[in-house]
C-alpha cells in the first residue's frame, strides 16, 4: 500500500468523512457540505448518517462514493479508540474492494490528537488490514496489498509514515507471517531519510564496511553483515543512535530518524545481524573487548561500537534507540517503556528509569553480552554504561509506533535541553 498527502479532491474509489455528535459546529464543515452538493446537515438531523462510534454510512454521488465514519463524541476519542475505529475501516475498504481512497482528515480532527497523530493512525491502521494473511505466499517478499494508495486530503504540514513497504516488518506483522530478510529495503530506507535530510536540511554522510573496517569498528562489523554507517547530521547538539536490522522490526529505528525533523542528528548502523560462536571476544573501536555469550545479541554489539563513535564527535549528549526486549516486557509489561541515563534524573515519563553503572566483568574481557542469563535487563544496561563517556539515554518503546512517536519525542525534547 501506499500513501501521500494532497492538497486537493483526488480521483478515488471512495472518500473517507467523519461525522460526530454536533457535527455542524466542525470547522469547514458548511465549505464541505457545499463542495458535495448534499443537504448532509439535514440527513445527519433524520439521523441518516449514523454518527455511533465505528458505524459506516455509505453514500454514492454523481461524483464520487463517500463512506461517513461514526465518531460519537470526539472528546471521548483516544489513540487506542482511533486504532480500533481505522481498523474497522480498512476491514470495510477491503471487504468492499475500494482499492485507493482518500481521507478528509479535518473531519477526524479531536481535542486529544493533533493531525499528525490522527494521520499516523490512519495510515498504520489501514496498512495492516490491506495485507491479506491468507494467501500469502512463502516465496513472495510481500502479502497480497488489497488496498493500493490511500490519499490524505489536507492543508496542514504534517509527515506521513514512510512508504516502499517499511512498515511491512511491522512486529503485527511478524506475528502471522515469517518475512525473509528484503535486502530491496536499504535502498528504500535511504531514500526516505534523504528525503528528510533534504526537506529539514540535515547532511548525509556514508561510511561503507571498507571504511569502518579501516578505522576499526570491530564489534560492528563482527555483528552486522553488509554493514555501512550512516549520519544524519543537523544543527543540535544531541546525536541519535539506533541499529538497523533489515531483517527485523524497523519501527524503532524510523522512530528514531524522524527526529531529523526536529533538528537532531541521527546516527544508523544498517545491515542485517551475524551469528557468532560463544566465548568469541570482540574489539570494538574504543579498544574495550566483548565476549559474547550463550545468545548473541547483535543489534546490543553493533550499537556499542555506535556509541563509541558518537563519543569522539562534538556531541554533548546521546541517545540510544530500540524496540522493548524481551526481558523488559517480561519486567514491565509489553506496553512498558523503558529508560537508561547516566545522569542523576528520573525519566517520569517511562515505566522504569535505571541508572546503571559499569562494573568491569571477571575474565578476559571488559564486557560480557548475553541476551539469556538471568539479570539480563541490568546487565544490558551496565553494557551500555561501559561505552558512554558523555551524558547518555537510552530509552526501550514498543513497537505500538503510533502512541508511542509522540511520547518518544516528548521525552528526548525534554532531557535534551542545552544546559
Amino acid at each position: 500500500m501506499e500513501w501521500s498527502t494532497s492538497t486537493k479532491q483526488e480521483q478515488v474509489d471512495i472518500r473517507i468523512v467523519g461525522i460526530s455528535r454536533h457535527q455542524e459546529q466542525q470547522s469547514d464543515w458548511q465549505r464541505f457540505e457545499e463542495e458535495t452538493g448534499l443537504p448532509l446537515s439535514v440527513l445527519l438531523k433524520r439521523g441518516d448518517l449514523d454518527v455511533s462510534f465505528g458505524q459506516m454510512t455509505f453514500l454514492p454521488t454523481a461524483t464520487t462514493r463517500y463512506v461517513f465514519v461514526g465518531l460519537q463524541e470526539r472528546k471521548q476519542l483516544t489513540v487506542q479508540k482511533m486504532q480500533l475505529l481505522w481498523q474497522k475501516v480498512g476491514s470495510w475498504l477491503r471487504d468492499h474492494s475500494y482499492a485507493v481512497a482518500s481521507i478528509y482528515l479535518e473531519s477526524f480532527s479531536t481535542p486529544q490528537m493533533t493531525e499528525q497523530q490522527t494521520a499516523d493512525v490512519a495510515i498504520s491502521m489501514l496498512h495492516l488490514e490491506s495485507q491479506f494473511i491468507p494467501n500469502y505466499q512463502t516465496f513472495s517478499n510481500e502479502a497480497d496489498a488489497l488496498i493500493e494508495r490511500i490519499f490524505v486530503e489536507t492543508n496542514k504540514p504534517i509527515t506521513l509514515l514512510p512508504v516502499d513497504g517499511l512498515l511491512t516488518y511491522d512486529a503485527q506483522m511478524r506475528q502471522f507471517i515469517a518475512l525473509p530478510p528484503n535486502l530491496r529495503l536499504r535502498e528504500q530506507w535511504l531514500r526516505y531519510t534523504a528525503s528528510l535530510c533534504e526537506t529539514y536540511g540535515a547532511t548525509m554522510h556514508t561510511y561503507s564496511e571498507n571504511m569502518l573496517q579501516q578505522l576499526g569498528f570491530g564489534a560492528l562489523i563482527a555483528a552486522m553483515d553488509d554493514v555501512e554507517l550512516v549520519v544524519y547530521e543537523a544543527s543540535s547538539t544531541t546525536a541519535i543512535l539506533c541499529v538497523v536490522d533489515l531483517a527485523c522490526d524497523l519501527l524503532a529505528a524510523i522512530r528514531a530518524v524522524r527526529l531529523i525533523a526536529k533538528g537532531y542528528t541521527v546516527i544508523c548502523a544498517i545491515g542485517t545481524q551475524r551469528k557468532q560462536s560463544i566465548g568469541t571476544i570482540l574489539t570494538s573501536i574504543s579498544g574495550k573487548t566483548i565476549k559474547i555469550g550463550h545468545a548473541f545479541d547483535a543489534q546490543m554489539v553493533a550499537l556499542l561500537d555506535v556509541m563509541t563513535f558518537a563519543s569522539m564527535q562534538q556531541f554533548k549528549k546521546i541517545w540510544t534507540v530500540c524496540a522493548i526486549q524481551h526481558d523488559t516486557s517480561q519486567a514491565f509489561g509489553a506496553e512498558s517503556v523503558l529508560t537508561m541515563t547516566n545522569q542523576p534524573v528520573y525519566i517520569t515519563e517511562s515505566d522504569c528509569c535505571l541508572h546503571p553503572k559499569y562494573r568491569k566483568v571477571k575474565g578476559c574481557a571488559d564486557v560480557v553480552v548475553d541476551a539469556m542469563r538471568e539479570g539480563s535487563l541490568l546487565k544490558r544496561g551496565e553494557v551500555l554504561a561501559a561505552f558512554a563517556n558523555i551524558p547518555w539515554f537510552h530509552i526501550e518503546v514498543p513497537s505500538d509506533f503510533v502512541r508511542n512517536q509522540f511520547l518518544f519525542e516528548q521525552v528526548v525534547t525534554k532531557y535534551s535541553k542545552e544546559d
